[in-house]
């Protein structure tokens, strides 16, 4: 019962907190996207664009015929076909953040002011100024990529099959893409790439080991749920409250932004309950799993399913 309790206030909050940021995003990039540069809405379009292009093409061509290279018995078809279109899914996704991890990584290290994930205290805000022009080169194709693959995803909510956490996912991704737009037209880019960068091989280990439970090598998906809870904590739950959200409260933006510094701020911060929500839901599936080795997983995106995460 206390579990149960707990789950019910914590999802309570996470309502709360997704229509907050719906009506605060709403409102920001209403306001911020026409101060944009020319050309700049169209690189994120074209990038939005081939982001639902690639997810598309890629499970035809390459995703679902890996699938049908393992031979993997289901109940029924129907469950079959369902589980071979999430499959995909979860392939489209690994491989487009791969993609987005190595770039943002190269970004990152050939930046003058990264001294580290945990010393850019002081680092991160050297050289700003209310004057400065938006970032260029390398780190702007970047930044407006992951702009484009946030409104990319959005759109591929209507298209692809729906997962239990449709809305969720759907109001994150609304509020990722807004904070990369306004913090590149506010000079904020440099906390946006760390908080880009910083959750992007999360996010490759959830879909990969979500692609693994739906072929049914349940040990290995189970291996890499654990080694997930790790870096969660790691990366989402301590260094995201710690260092980004500290950073982005004492900076010299305050006065130069504002009412944006509230915006940030709030979107920033508003991820930390989040983050601990479903790291609840992590260690509960752990606990779960060790009290009952054979518990099966059932997917609740696709009833029926045996052995899948």
């Amino acid at each position: 019962k206390a579990t149960v309790s707990v789950l019910y206030w914590l999802t309570m909050i996470e309502d709360v907190l997704q229509a907050l940021l719906l009506c605060i995003t709403g409102a920001t990039i209403y306001l911020a996207v026409p101060q944009l540069r020319d050309g700049d809405a169209v690189y994120i379009a074209k990038a939005t664009a081939g982001f639902c292009l690639f997810r598309l093409l890629n499970p035809i061509l390459v995703a679902r015929p890996l699938f049908d290279m393992f031979k993997t018995e289901y109940d029924t078809e129907e469950i079959r076909t369902t589980v071979r279109n999430k499959f995909g899914n979860h392939v489209n996704k690994v491989m487009m953040h791969v993609g987005l991890q190595l770039w943002g990584l190269r970004v990152l290290y050939n930046e003058t002011w990264f001294a580290g994930w945990f010393d850019i205290y002081d680092s991160i805000w050297t050289g700003w100024s209310a004057d400065r022009p938006m970032v260029d080169g390398d780190f702007r194709d970047y930044y407006l990529v992951e702009a484009g693959f946030f409104l990319g995803s959005m759109i591929m909510q209507f298209i692809e099959t729906r997962s239990h956490d449709h809305v969720a996912m759907l109001a994150h991704h609304y509020a990722a893409a807004t904070l990369i737009i306004t913090s590149y037209i506010f000079s904020c880019h440099r906390i946006g790439l760390l908080v880009l960068v910083g959750r992007e091989l999360t996010d490759i280990i959830i879909h990969s080991a979500r692609a693994l439970g739906l072929l049914q090598f349940k040990n290995l998906a189970e291996m890499l749920l654990v080694i997930l809870t790790l870096l969660w904590i790691l990366t989402r739950c301590l260094h995201h409250p710690t260092v980004l959200c500290v950073c982005a409260y004492y900076s010299p933006t305050y006065e130069a932004i504002f009412p944006m510094w509230i915006v940030f701020n709030f979107l920033l911060f508003a991820l930390v309950p989040l983050d601990y929500y479903y790291l609840y839901l992590a260690l509960a599936a752990i606990v779960r799993r060790i009290k009952n080795p054979n518990i099966k997983n059932i997917d609740p995106d696709t009833p029926g399913l045996k052995k899948s995460v």
